[in-house]
């Protein structure tokens, strides 16, 4: 499956003579002449890059940014700006968007920085994907310990466990009771001992 990549600008030459380049170099390329039709489109599908103009007619490239970064985080985003406008740049950059480059670029310049992209993008989701296992081992043990749990606190003749250093490290209210104990005397001889 080739990068999926959105392009959001509203010159029409530009638009055509970069999704002709990035199609040759085998990339899934899809294109809107504003940012109303780039949020529409980059909220429709998913997307590996999107570079977005900063200025267009109708929705500034800052605001175009936040709503679909807002809705698709983990893909990445480039703002492409014709002026010197570093302050804006640098905006785009603290909103989330991984770089930023001024046009007119060379076609070398766009697929380094799409091809860092993409790297980016793959640890994104690799890190998220192991963030997720993460939390589902951790699930899985909490499940298994409470059931453990259960299970020995259901054994009527009782239980005790001694580790190494013969230290008390487990038991239950059964043997408590076949010991003849009470939980907080028998708490208070382990500590004396």
């Amino acid at each position: 499956e080739y990068p999926k990549i959105l392009f959001i600008d509203d010159e029409k030459g530009l638009r055509l003579g970069t999704e002709k380049l990035l199609k040759k170099k085998r990339f899934d390329v899809v294109c809107a002449e504003n940012g109303e039709k780039g949020i529409q489109l980059g909220t429709q599908f998913e997307f590996d890059v999107v570079l977005i103009d900063l200025n267009m007619p109708d929705i500034n490239g800052l605001s175009v940014l936040k709503q679909l970064i807002s809705l698709k985080p983990n893909t990445v985003y480039f703002i492409v700006t014709a002026y010197g406008s570093y302050e804006s740049a640098i905006e785009a950059t603290r909103l989330g968007a991984y770089n930023y480059f001024l046009k007119p670029f060379t076609p070398q310049e766009l697929l380094h920085q799409i091809e860092k992209g993409l790297k980016h993008r793959k640890l994104l989701i690799e890190s998220l994907e192991l963030k997720k296992e993460r939390e589902k081992n951790l699930t899985t043990i909490a499940h298994e310990k409470s059931r453990l749990n259960t299970i020995i606190e259901a054994i009527s003749s009782g239980v005790m466990l001694i580790n190494k250093e013969r230290k008390l490290v487990y038991y239950n209210k059964a043997c408590l009771q076949k010991l003849n104990f009470d939980e907080l005397i028998f708490e208070e001889e382990i500590i004396e001992k």
